[in-house]
Parts: structure tokens; C-alpha cells; sequence
């Protein structure tokens, strides 16, 4: 759930800052890794189980979209990705940062 506001939504090149609060979901995996000698010798057996995880973040995003038909448009956007529930060590959010360039058809 999100806002983003746009500075100049009338014309060619619009800026546009964002904050949205966002879960990310990663489901619980499970992982069997098998090793044989080529010689049948042994076999070793080892066993990976993955987290459940929802984690809750906060994003800030800003960008620029430049309109280059009716409904086709060039972006350039980054984002900040503050995780909430993952801490570093000195009790602040984890932070993800991310860049994005595109064209996208807006129905």
C-alpha cells in the first residue's frame, strides 16, 4: 500500500517521489543435496531448510517517467527498501537499494 505523487503530470517528463509500506513473503524450502564418489564409495547426505519469512518494509521510491506517445513512456527509478524486521548490527533497518530503467504501455 502506497502513494506516489507526481510533479508535473501534464507534461513530457514527469518526476514523481513514492513511499509505500510493502510485505515480502518467502516460503519455507527445503533443499536435499546428494554426492556420490564416482566408485560408489560413500554418499553424503545433507539437508537445507529455508525460513518462513514475512517481512515488512518500508519503500521510498523516485523517478522520472518521460511520455513518449499516449500511452508509452521511458522510466528511470530508484528505491529504498528499509526491512523492519531484519536489524544490523547496530539496531537499524536493513537496507536494500535498487535501480530500475524501462518502458512501459500504461492502459
Amino acid at each position: 500500500v502506497g502513494l506516489e505523487y507526481a510533479f508535473r503530470p501534464d507534461k513530457h517528463l514527469r518526476p514523481y517521489l513514492g513511499l509505500a509500506w510493502v510485505n515480502r513473503w518467502v516460503g519455507r524450502r527445503s533443499y536435499r543435496y546428494e554426492f556420490k564418489n564416482p566408485s560408489g564409495e560413500y554418499h553424503l547426505n545433507q539437508t537445507f531448510n529455508g525460513l518462513d519469512l514475512a517481512a515488512y518494509a518500508l519503500r521510498a521510491s523516485g523517478g522520472l517517467e518521460y511520455r513518449l506517445a499516449d500511452h508509452w513512456a521511458a522510466m528511470l527509478e530508484g528505491r529504498l527498501l528499509f526491512n523492519l524486521e531484519e536489524k544490523l548490527e547496530h539496531g537499524s533497518p536493513a537496507r536494500q537499494a535498487a535501480v530500475q530503467v524501462g518502458v512501459q504501455y500504461r492502459f
